[in-house]
């Protein structure tokens, strides 16, 4: 047999979920300049309503590079370790820090209109 599956923890998940994610600069046009620029997203949870329900992703697809490009599906089989409670506040719009402060700390370009 082989090693044990790989786990992570549902709050591991909900950080990586909404991380201040870069944009390359060709993913974000300024319409103030007219030019790419790159820029930022952050995914987070406006309000939350009294049950809380998830999906996790089961599927991975690869798309394998060549003249075919081939697209397969891999089954995931990373265990996800649940908290009995869960603290969701970190996760919230409001309660989230700035991502332009965020990236800008991180090196990021802090504006992606500042063509």
């Amino acid at each position: 047999g082989g090693g044990e599956a790989p786990s992570v923890s549902l709050t591991q998940c909900l950080q990586w979920f909404t991380r201040v994610e870069r944009l390359d600069a060709k993913a974000y046009k300024c319409n103030g300049c007219d030019s790419y620029q790159e820029g930022m997203k952050q995914l987070s949870i406006q309000t939350l309503a009294p049950s809380l329900c998830l999906q996790l992703k089961r599927f991975e697809s690869l798309r394998h590079s060549g003249p075919n490009g081939v697209q397969q599906s891999f089954k995931v089989d990373t265990q996800v370790s649940f908290p009995v409670w869960l603290d969701m506040s970190p996760y919230l719009s409001a309660n989230l820090r700035d991502p332009v402060s965020t990236a800008a700390a991180a090196g990021a370009t802090p504006s992606p209109d500042g063509g």
